[in-house]
């Protein structure tokens, strides 16, 4: 779903810490003065008690109080995280992702006239184009690796020997 995100002609929009995997919760925090920041509170609990898990007045007293300090400080980002590991990965499959998305002749464009998504089994297959450029974005929602496209139906124009990989999410230097 990355690069879907990322490659298609829409404003891709972050959460914060995303990009490298971020291990800390974002929790909504706030500071106001002390009476609106109590309403802030009580109206934040008060919705919550709709949602499954959170029905009962204890559940919802351990809904992080948004004007708490503590609130804020566990939703601080450990921008270390993006140096080691899967961090790491995911920040550079990001930054590899964005630069085509600049880069590419097609993907820079933005076109969205110029886009036609279709749907093989649990392949999402995006193809973009330009004039004689083409590019297809291949989105895996559960198949096995080793599933062909052209199996789970996918449109014959979508199956050209002439497609080349540029990037694969899978690589080992994105954790693949």
């Amino acid at each position: 779903w990355a690069a879907l995100l990322l490659l298609l002609p829409y404003t891709p929009m972050l959460f914060m810490g995303q990009e490298f995997a971020a291990s800390s919760r974002f929790y909504y925090f706030a500071d106001h003065r002390p009476d609106l920041g109590r309403l802030i509170t009580e109206g934040r609990r008060r919705d919550s008690a709709r949602l499954a898990g959170f029905d009962d007045e204890r559940q919802q007293r351990e809904i992080p109080d948004p004007q708490a300090e503590e609130t804020f400080l566990a939703s601080k980002l450990n921008l270390g995280e993006r140096h080691e590991g899967i961090g790491q990965q995911t920040w550079l499959l990001y930054h590899e992702m964005l630069g085509l998305r600049r880069s590419d002749a097609v993907l820079a464009r933005q076109d969205r006239q110029r886009i036609r998504a279709h749907v093989a089994g649990d392949l999402l297959l995006v193809h973009l184009w330009h004039r004689r450029e083409h590019r297809l974005v291949a989105a895996n929602f559960g198949v096995g690796v080793d599933a062909a496209p052209e199996a789970l139906g996918a449109p014959a124009a979508l199956l050209q020997p002439r497609w080349c990989a540029v990037l694969s999410t899978d690589e080992r230097r994105f954790g693949g």
